[in-house]
């Protein structure tokens, strides 16, 4: 914790790889090899909300925390994507032989009903929060100037009801209306002041 100048410890785990999102005003959720806990921003009190020897937690590299359904996703680097259900202690693969087994990088918000999920050379993948389908999957096109800009995604934020921001390693930033099919990107042009600095 970073806090009047002075960086403190919260944990005595020095050597974990930790992931961490928002749970609710006072409380972070954190995700390591070891499980799930929960730990007030506060008090830094820990509590474990799900204890695991589960191999495919060592590799976490992305969560979103739903709250309307008391949901946590969390996308790894070559395991796929899970889901663990807080209101009943259940943890489970989300579409295991569909989703391709690299690095989830990103998961969002989309609707009540859908999550976004950005896959490192596969672009951006459209689940349903059920986890039991592919709603839509956005690539790069070379026959369609209007699709996405690159399929390394890494980081995916949603601005309102219906715009979608992306960034990708080769194609840097693309957004879209999820109203409308096409994508429109924000790149490099040299000698132009106004475009991106690079990819």
């Amino acid at each position: 914790k970073y806090y009047d100048g002075k960086l403190e410890k919260v944990t005595d785990e020095s050597k974990a790889k930790f992931t961490l999102t928002r749970f609710d005003k006072n409380n972070l959720l954190i995700v390591s090899a070891n499980g799930i806990s929960k730990i007030d921003i506060q008090t830094h009190k820990i509590t474990k909300i799900y204890h695991t020897s589960r191999s495919d937690l060592q590799s976490v590299s992305s969560v979103l925390f739903d709250r309307k359904r008391n949901e946590l996703w969390l996308g790894t680097l070559s395991d796929g994507l899970f889901n663990y259900n807080l209101s009943t202690n259940s943890f489970s693969q989300v579409l295991k032989s569909t989703i391709p087994q690299q690095p989830i990088l990103d998961i969002e918000q989309n609707s009540d009903s859908t999550l976004l999920i950005g896959i490192d050379g596969q672009g951006i993948w459209e689940v349903s929060k059920q986890g039991d389908k592919i709603e839509k999957v956005f690539k790069e096109s070379v026959d369609d100037s209007n699709s996405l800009r690159g399929n390394g995604v890494y980081d995916i934020f949603r601005e309102g009801d219906s715009r979608i921001w992306v960034c990708t390693y080769s194609g840097g930033v693309s957004y879209f209306d999820m109203r409308s099919p096409l994508v429109n990107q924000i790149t490099h042009h040299p000698n132009e002041a106004r475009s991106l600095v690079n990819n």
